[in-house]
């Protein structure tokens, strides 16, 4: 009668095992849901240059999640009609990382290069999904030179900028 017990107890210690090594590595999580705009500058004077020496408007996105997510095929605007820059297929944002996109009107320039300026004026930003639902949205005041619109802890404010971090 124990050997019945045993065989069960061992085949239930069996199922709950660890994932094999031989199974390949998991994808990018889809909860992007969670990926949020972090910081904002409209008036980039010395802040940080892109790859070309120029000081240009940026985006900062941030992934708070422990996983990495794929935003390949998301989009960015400052037009509630039209989708101006569409990130690449396998954009992927690391655990507790933020991805910079340039806003310079010159997507000729690299695939981080939206086809749009933010006006320094102030402005609304969207992050929408392949099927163009929001994802994340702020309306950007006028910005001073070289100062951010942040959001550090839930809260948008004026501030210093940190690209990158």
């Amino acid at each position: 009668m124990r050997t019945p017990i045993a065989i069960l107890a061992c085949l239930a210690l069996l199922c709950g095992c660890t994932k094999s090594p031989y199974e390949p590595e998991s994808e990018p999580a889809d909860s992007w849901h969670l990926v949020i705009f972090s910081e904002i500058v409209s008036n980039n004077g010395s802040i940080i240059t892109d790859e070309f020496g120029d000081y240009d408007d940026y985006i900062e996105i941030y992934n708070p999640q422990d996983t990495a997510v794929n935003i390949g095929g998301f989009g960015l605007t400052d037009d509630i009609e039209e989708i101006k820059y569409i990130f690449p297929a396998a954009c992927i944002i690391q655990p507790d990382t933020v991805l910079l996109v340039w806003c310079d009107a010159e997507p000729e320039e690299g695939d981080y290069h939206a086809d749009f300026r933010i006006n320094a004026d102030g402005e609304w930003i969207a992050l929408v999904d392949p099927d163009n639902s929001f994802v994340d949205s702020v309306s950007v005041p006028e910005l001073p030179e070289d100062y951010a619109y942040v959001h550090p802890d839930s809260i948008w404010s004026i501030g210093p900028p940190t690209p990158g971090y």
